[in-house]
């Protein structure tokens, strides 16, 4: 329907870091190996990392909540889909107008996010997106793993903030955006993706592979 050129998905088990499914399109038959350029071989799922766009937006708002910044029932103009925040225009796709933050979310609005953001520093908003794994490999036990980019708050620009906020100004990888969703579903605790559940031994036993402790990102 949209003529994309490619597609990526992974589905983690949020509790466990386990990796369920995981799929890249184009493809390569494994049989014929040799026939596969290096871009096809390459695992682009945990390999290729872009901006996310608008699915950034809930972890802009899990930095909201981390730092106490946002109560129920807040609302933010949203200006009709077009406000000019100082030189610089930052449009929606449709029209809204007042919204709370979980209806900024619902219509992915990126005026209300923007306008949300403002109240996060640059410091604590860098350092929930670190907690969630942002900017930093997974740990999954797959070669090649692209750490993705998000530069350090002192080396924002001043468009960065606002920009990130809607998911531009870094870039993240799949797996990523994954482990990130998996830490608000697993009640703030990030874990380590993982696709091996053991060792096969010489002699024919198997050896769990240690499994790392989850963390806690957020609150």
């Amino acid at each position: 329907e949209h003529g994309a050129r490619g597609a990526r998905g992974v589905v983690l088990d949020p509790d466990t870091g386990d990796v369920l499914a995981l799929a890249a399109y184009p493809a390569f038959d494994p049989n014929r190996f040799n026939k596969a350029t290096d871009e096809l071989r390459r695992n682009s799922v945990i390999s290729l990392a872009s901006e996310p766009g608008s699915v950034m937006k809930p972890f802009t708002a899990a930095a909201l909540l981390e730092q106490g910044l946002y109560r129920p029932g807040e609302t933010v103009d949203c200006e009709r889909g077009l406000w000019k925040k100082g030189a610089r225009p930052i449009h929606d796709t449709h029209p809204h107008g007042v919204l709370t933050l979980p209806e900024v979310i619902e219509v992915s609005s990126n005026i209300g996010i923007v306008k949300f953001a403002q109240r996060l520093q640059n410091d604590d908003f860098y350092r929930v997106l670190v907690g969630l794994g942002f900017g930093r490999r997974t740990g999954i036990d797959l070669p090649a793993e692209s750490a993705g980019v998000l530069t350090k708050p002192d080396q924002w620009k001043v468009v960065d903030h606002d920009s990130i906020a809607f998911g531009h100004s870094l870039s993240v990888t799949t797996l990523q955006l994954a482990v990130a969703m998996s830490t608000i579903a697993n009640g703030g605790f990030r874990v380590t993706p993982r696709v091996g559940l053991s060792w096969e031994l010489p002699d024919g036993t198997r050896q769990p592979i240690p499994r790392p402790a989850p963390e806690r990102a957020i609150a």
